[in-house]
């Protein structure tokens, strides 16, 4: 039997349904967001719970079916460095998420929404359902809307 490196995090997803998991992912030296960016069209999640209470060993969830991502053990403030646009992200599941987003190296902010056009936000300072959160992943695909704020 081979030993993996593992990096134990724990997340909390979101999922297309409404439903929610929480579980284990192994980054295995990498940071969260790089996992949720590579290429792998799944993220293998352990040690699962759903909110019904049900738990499982594995599960393996198609990253179009995640809305967003909660990082429950993020110890990653939000960096002193970049150019800070806050907005407002209308969600298909009927969610709605405000924070910053990082647009250095992009013109408009529009042109930073295309280039993450099918893939995942890193949404900075976050305020969903009235509750403060410090970084979300937000699903590019099931955005309805953006709005700057001022």
């Amino acid at each position: 039997m081979n030993d993996y490196p593992r990096q134990d995090k724990k997340i909390k997803l979101y999922l297309t349904d409404n439903s929610q998991i929480t579980g284990l992912i192994n980054i295995a030296g990498r940071r969260i967001v790089e996992l949720v960016e590579d290429a792998d069209p799944d993220i293998v999640m352990y040690s699962v719970k759903r909110e019904d209470g049900k738990l499982h060993r594995t599960v393996l969830v198609t990253k179009q079916q995640i809305v967003w991502i909660d990082p429950l053990e993020n110890e990653i403030g939000k960096p002193e460095v970049g150019i800070w646009q806050k907005v407002s992200f209308k969600l298909a599941n009927g969610q709605a998420i405000t924070g910053e987003v990082d647009i250095s190296g992009y013109s408009r902010v529009s042109d930073y929404f295309q280039a993450f056009s099918s893939r995942f936000y890193v949404v900075y300072e976050c305020t969903t359902n009235g509750k403060k959160q410090n970084l979300l992943f937000v699903s590019s695909g099931h955005v309805l809307w953006r709005e700057l704020v001022d």
